[in-house]
């Protein structure tokens, strides 16, 4: 769909960056990811990321409410 919206000159969006934010222990999605990187070309506008890994990065840069979110979210997915 991003890359849809990139050419579709009637939109006020002209880059597109597609992520998927996945639980840390959902390895059940690798093999659609793998699928889908290939179906795309392994196109360097689709990344990959845990929800660990978001989580970590607003512990060690955010600010409080930024860090007290982290950290519920952390309890909440077990994560």
């Amino acid at each position: 769909m991003g890359f849809a919206i990139e050419k579709d000159k009637d939109q006020p969006f002209k880059h597109v960056d597609f992520s998927v934010v996945r639980h840390p222990c959902n390895s059940a999605i690798d093999n659609t990811i793998k699928k889908y990187k290939t179906l795309i070309g392994s196109h360097p506008k689709f990344s990959v990321i845990t929800s660990k890994e978001i989580v970590d990065m607003a512990v060690k840069h955010g600010d409080k409410a930024t860090i007290t979110w982290a950290y519920w979210y952390r309890k909440l997915y077990m994560i």
